[in-house]
């Protein structure tokens, strides 16, 4: 991951570049990378497509910089994420 910068993804035997997803209100960034590579797994587990999943995964690291602490609380965060 490169913060702000976006990433890249290394997926059978080819790279994938993505943006980041603006963070609206940064509080902590603790932790949003570790939350990246856990939804990328499990989707990619699940045979996923790479280029939905790098999506959906820099959407819920936004989401988690806005959050105190690394695991959120409120169950209405993980709502649509």
């Amino acid at each position: 991951t490169q913060g702000k910068e976006g990433g890249i993804s290394y997926h059978q035997g080819k790279f994938f570049p993505y943006r980041a997803t603006p963070c609206q209100r940064l509080v902590n960034s603790m932790c949003a990378g570790d939350a990246f590579s856990a939804m990328l797994a499990v989707g990619l587990l699940q045979d996923k497509d790479i280029l939905e999943l790098q999506t959906q995964a820099a959407t819920l690291a936004s989401a988690i910089c806005g959050e105190r602490g690394a695991i959120p609380r409120a169950r209405k965060f993980y709502k649509n994420k």
